[in-house]
């Protein structure tokens, strides 16, 4: 096996599911070990992958601050507190947290941390809106250290009737400014 070539071994790598990346394959030889994590390095592309935990999740980041990409939409169960290394990712230009609920602050921090951010992706409801409004109203002088050219926000649906919409969350937002 250390007789094939890492193109090959990219290429073998390229049709087994993440989670058998990280779980074994990376186990088999050091040629797969080195290839498994240049390939992570790069593109962690994590959505919907419910064998993942925060352990897991943690020890990517914190073996890895090369990320260039990074994707965990509807990965629901990660907490706030897996994202903090990602301030570390100097290279992080997409991040796609669509179907997540991380706390404003948590968002803040990787907003204020993380320079080469481009692209980014949030599902948001209407307490999120209402409490990173009054924190720009409070704190006018956050620096926000990446200069984003895509926002990609996706609104969360009310659980019923009686919550607040998104108009209400502007509304509440905007007379707060004045």
């Amino acid at each position: 096996m250390e007789l094939l070539s890492d193109e090959l071994l990219l290429h073998i790598t390229q049709y087994v599911p993440v989670k058998d990346q990280f779980l074994t394959l990376q186990h088999i030889n050091k040629a797969f070990h080195r290839v498994v994590w240049d390939n992570l390095n790069r593109c962690l592309l994590l959505g919907n992958q419910s064998w993942l935990k925060n352990e897991h999740f943690k020890s990517l980041l914190s073996d890895n601050n090369s990320i260039v990409e990074l994707s965990l939409q509807n990965c629901y169960w990660i907490h706030s507190s897996s994202l903090k290394p990602l301030k570390a990712c100097v290279n992080l230009r997409n991040l796609n947290l669509l179907g997540c609920c991380f706390a404003y602050k948590t968002i803040l921090h990787i907003l204020s941390g993380v320079a080469s951010l481009d692209g980014l992706a949030l599902t948001v409801n209407y307490e999120f809106i209402v409490m990173i409004g009054r924190h720009f109203l409070k704190e006018p002088s956050t620096k926000c250290a990446c200069k984003l050219s895509k926002l990609h926000l996706q609104f969360e649906k009310p659980a019923s009737p009686f919550n607040r919409s998104v108009s209400d969350a502007v509304e509440s937002f905007t007379n707060g400014m004045m």
